[in-house]
């Protein structure tokens, strides 16, 4: 008697686990749902393909992978909790070098409306440049007028039979990764303060994101909280005999928040690989940056490129041997204040910290009330006062390098 109920028991488990197990299967079945070409307000046309799990973003060239799987493949990161809501997780790809590569994770609640015809994307992000949580909302309509390619219909040929011919195997080669070689148009170099890189100009870009990272493998965080305009960087917040990988980005259309529209990123122009020397300083100090060039009106201030003397042209020049740079332009992207008594041809300096006054053509200078000698003294030249790259170090408590390759004064200073 014990038996018998023992089976009758057994029977019903097996029996109601194959009904849920059927119920299971049906609920992940109908991924078909949410197939198709949706359109968001902002035109962006988002198409998902239930089979493999893939939204792709053709308005921003940009993956969106939900990893949805069907028939006898394992289910993962998705719950349908209802007819018209599921859960999902997803990862945002960029493309580099030929390669999809992981720049930041979502969760998402995706919910179906008006009859299937529309649905609402609710996501938190975690933003890959400052690692807070985001929180969005994107609402899609489907597009009737363009669905999916329709799978041809299986047309069953006659079987003909064929000697069979051994085949020997193909060799197997190694498929080696996309690398982007550093050349003409690109270039990298390590000084003192940390290093210097330089890539070409990208027409369609309004700008560039310089991604830096100890690991190969990967993308890393941007070393900006804003995309630079310039094509030469100096990344001077480093740590001393460190290798570091950087990789630059162009920017190609803005972040619109308030639209839920996230900043647009191309293929990678140029990669880099480096490790720093062990004369870095003020290490854990956060620090900024000026780069000047002989010969060129523009200088680049952490990372922004701008003109040195707006309308005038003026240039850092050579005189008997000394690179001399216009000294009102670097006091004013540090934050300082100059003033020019004509009287006394004296020129004041007030910037971090320090007050500084010289005299043209004179080397004598007093650096907060004490007298003190300049090697090469202050000379005007088309209005301007010109004073030897060694001033800024020696007198506005920053370090200045010569980058002998490009013709380059780069000027670093704690902020």
């Amino acid at each position: 008697m014990n038996k018998q109920w023992i089976q009758k028991g057994l029977t019903g488990i097996i029996g109601m686990t194959l009904v849920l197990m059927t119920l299971t299967l049906t609920a992940w079945a109908d991924n078909t749902a949410i197939e198709g070409l949706w359109e968001r307000n902002d035109k962006q046309v988002l198409q998902i393909a239930g089979d493999e799990g893939l939204f792709y973003d053709i308005g921003t060239s940009a993956w969106r992978l939900y990893p949805v799987k069907n028939g006898d493949q394992q289910l993962r990161n998705i719950i349908q909790i209802s007819e018209t809501e599921w859960i999902l997780d997803s990862l945002r790809y960029f493309q580099q070098g030929g390669e999809r590569k992981v720049a930041w994770s979502e969760t998402a609640t995706l919910t179906l409306r008006d009859e299937g015809q529309s649905f609402v994307i609710n996501s938190q992000t975690i933003h890959p440049f400052t690692g807070k949580l985001q929180r969005s909302t994107a609402t899609y309509q489907r597009l009737e007028d363009a669905p999916l390619p329709a799978e041809e219909p299986v047309v069953e040929e006659p079987v003909v039979e064929e000697p069979v011919v051994e085949e020997k195997p193909a060799p197997v080669t190694e498929e080696k990764p996309v690398i982007i070689a550093e050349s003409e148009d690109s270039s990298s170099e390590v000084f003192d303060s940390g290093i210097r890189m330089g890539w070409s100009k990208n027409d369609q870009a309004l700008g560039y994101r310089v991604f830096r990272s100890t690991s190969r493998d990967d993308l890393g965080l941007s070393v900006t909280d804003f995309y630079i305009t310039a094509t030469r960087f100096v990344d001077v917040n480093v740590e001393p005999d460190t290798e570091y990988h950087y990789t630059v980005l162009p920017v190609l259309a803005e972040a619109k928040p308030l639209e839920n529209i996230e900043e647009r990123l191309g293929n990678a122009i140029a990669k880099f690989t480096k490790k720093t020397g062990s004369r870095i300083t003020h290490v854990g100090e956060e620090k900024g940056f000026i780069i000047l060039q002989l010969d060129n009106p523009m200088m680049i201030v952490n990372g922004e490129t701008q003109e040195i003397d707006p309308g005038r042209g003026t240039t850092p020049i050579v005189v008997n041997g000394r690179s001399m740079v216009p000294i009102r332009a670097i006091v004013e992207a540090m934050g300082g204040k100059i003033h020019w008594d004509g009287s006394e041809s004296k020129i004041s300096l007030h910037a971090r910290n320090q007050v500084v006054d010289m005299w043209l053509n004179q080397n004598q200078v007093h650096r907060n009330g004490n007298a003190d000698q300049m090697d090469v003294a202050p000379i005007s030249q088309s209005g301007r006062t010109f004073v030897p790259i060694r001033f800024a170090s020696e007198n506005l408590d920053a370090k200045a390098d010569w980058i002998n390759s490009t013709k380059e004064i780069v000027i670093v200073y704690t902020k």
